[in-house]
């Protein structure tokens, strides 16, 4: 073709070609960044980064969306596991308002949590976008804690065809009562249901009896029926349900059990088949912790917190010889004193990994007889807050060979001064620690720790004087290049502190940074969010001595994007104002701005 028309006719060829090429490079680049989200390991953040880039992608190209990139997203979230496959807050929203969503979302989430609705309205309204919504059928967790269900609301989602493939369900503290619990249990569509958590829900004996004449949930093994009324009378209605008989693991903290309920489980048939039980906070004596012990045949993780065990109890819970296969022990405040932990030893608790002994008073003895005790089995999890702890009983601790494979490390609320100035942790012991909570330990800004390079993770030093001093040591220091959990709430910073943790390279992967109730003005705090920390997400700045010219600040810099929380409730000078500025800001749409407001000073 010649002529104008030809000029016209290969002009627009080349317009097309040039148009199908960038939508093709812009495709490939989607593509290439999209596989690198899905390599990296699942996680909370990286589903919300995937989530966001998938929102952003469908609004720029829907057409090539759904038979391309939704096939290769499913195809890749297979290796995820579904609680950590959330769908979106604010598309669940608009899903039960009835708006137009894309369906793609129904088939990539797998998890909904819709909590703290506080009328019955409220909970009505979203009953019946639940019980009606076909985005719900792939859903495999369904979480609906303290949103006022009461039975009616109940009643209504159990009606639901839609929730067939349902495998856990979190309905605590819905005030269901005797009648919830006969909707629950005329449920058809829970048939795959494996766990089930029923916390705070007044539950008692009369409650439980109604599970008797449930027919079977096979596939039911996780039930939690903490912070009810349950004693002994509901403990045997329990044992007696066939909802109770594949179950292996039971949560019955803070009820009323007694010793005797505590019995009552010990010769029934659950005792064959449970891995996990947790009897904290339900009146037990030395009598109970005797009973327990023919319960540890087989447990893997048991909780027996705030009881009054005493030496006694403790000793005939873990003396018995029964607790081989215990990977995790909780004693808090049971009343323990450095007798008791000769019995934790490597013989009776081999596989021992995790062991909580805060509350109780054991002092420098106590650390003595644990490290002995352990020696041939190591620990990776230790507690020993508020223990009487001073800075001889930490040397013994940390010199300790079977000490050397701890991961997490507290030592809170024990009052170990400077101790020595950086012998609380060592170069050169405990090598693999990832987390130490020192909380209320008396430590000041002469303190210098030193921590193995290439491990240290979460450090938490809330309510410890230590000042800018410290953070002056920390920047310099090469273990803090790892850290990325960081709490130095109530420690003396000011805005000097502030501008060194902002400005540092060593913090590079910090994520979580606390700040809370320092002396922290509107220029240190607006360093944090300009001059640095480049990896950081979640900032708290709770009663600090900002006000609106720091609101204004973050509502207009770019910087603040990478904020999904930002915490400045009851900041000295921050007004209604400020707070409305960061909650409209573009740059902190995908942020929870938390903002609860002081009273303004006359």
């Amino acid at each position: 073709m010649s002529g104008p028309l030809g000029v016209i006719a290969r002009s627009h060829g080349s317009f097309l070609m040039s148009s199908t090429i960038s939508l093709y490079l812009d495709q490939s680049a989607n593509f290439g960044e999209l596989r690198s989200l899905l390599q990296r390991e699942p996680g909370p953040a990286v589903w919300r980064d995937l989530v966001e880039f998938l929102d952003d992608w469908w609004n720029q190209s829907p057409s090539h969306f759904d038979g391309a990139v939704v096939p290769y997203v499913l195809e890749h979230l297979k290796r995820w596991p579904d609680r950590e496959r959330w769908l979106p807050g604010a598309w669940l929203e608009r899903m039960l308002e009835g708006k137009r969503h894309p369906e793609w979302w129904g088939l990539i989430a797998r998890a909904v949590r819709v909590d703290d609705l506080s009328t019955r309205a409220e909970a009505k309204k979203v009953v019946r976008g639940l019980a009606s919504g076909s985005f719900l059928r792939n859903v495999t967790v369904l979480e609906l804690p303290g949103s006022y269900m009461r039975s009616m609301a109940l009643w209504g989602l159990v009606r639901s065809p839609h929730l067939g493939a349902l495998r856990e369900l979190d309905l605590s503290y819905n005030g269901l009562g005797y009648l919830g619990i006969h909707a629950l249990l005329r449920a058809d569509a829970f048939e795959k249901l494996e766990r089930l958590v029923l916390d705070g829900n007044g539950l008692g004996g009369k409650e439980l009896e109604a599970l008797m004449v449930k027919r079977d949930w096979p596939a039911l093994e996780h039930l939690s029926l903490a912070n009810n009324r349950i004693d002994v009378s509901g403990v045997w209605a329990l044992i007696q349900s066939s909802m109770s008989r594949n179950l292996t693991s039971l949560a019955l903290g803070k009820n009323a059990l007694g010793d005797d309920g505590v019995c009552a489980l010990a010769v029934s048939p659950l005792n064959q088949g449970l891995a996990q039980l947790d009897v904290s906070r339900n009146e037990l004596t030395w009598r109970g912790g005797l009973a327990l012990s023919k319960l540890a045949v087989r447990l893997h993780r048991l909780d027996v917190s705030h009881n009054s065990l005493g030496d006694r109890g403790v000793i005939g819970l873990t003396k018995s010889g029964r607790c081989f296969e215990l990977e995790r022990l909780n004693l808090s405040n049971v009343s323990a004193g450095p007798d008791a932990l000769a019995h934790l030893d490597a013989y009776n608790m081999p596989a021992l990994e995790e062991l909580d002994l805060s509350g109780n008073a054991l002092g420098e003895a106590g650390v003595y007889t644990l490290v002995c005790a352990r020696d041939g089995a190591q620990l990776r999890a230790l507690d020993l807050s508020g223990t009487g702890l001073n800075a001889r009983a930490v040397r013994t601790l940390i010199g300790a060979e079977s000490m050397g494979a701890l991961e997490r490390l507290s030592l809170s609320f024990n009052d170990l001064g400077d101790a020595g100035d950086d012998e609380v942790v060592a170069r050169d012991v405990m090598r693999s620690l990832v987390s130490l909570r020192l909380d209320h330990c008396g430590l000041r800004s002469s303190w210098r720790p030193r921590f193995e390079e290439g491990a240290l993770e979460e450090l938490t030093l809330r309510s410890n004087p230590v000042g800018d001093a410290f953070v002056a040591h920390l920047v310099r220091s090469p273990w803090a290049r790892t850290l990325r959990t960081l709490d130095l709430a109530r420690c003396g910073i000011t805005d000097v502190g502030a501008r060194l943790l902002a400005s540092s390279p060593a913090l590079s992967n910090l994520e979580s940074l606390d700040l809370s109730e320092n002396a922290i003005t509107d220029q240190g705090a607006r360093a944090l969010i300009e001059d640095g920390l480049p990896s950081l997400s979640e900032l708290r700045l709770k009663q600090c001595q900002f006000g609106d010219s720091f609101a204004r600040q973050v509502a207009r810099s770019q910087r603040a994007s990478r904020l999904t929380r930002l915490d400045v409730s009851w900041a000295v000078d921050l007004s209604p104002h400020g707070v409305a500025a960061m909650r409209a800001s573009h740059w902190l749409a995908d942020c929870e701005v938390i903002a609860g407001v002081a009273p303004r000073r006359g």
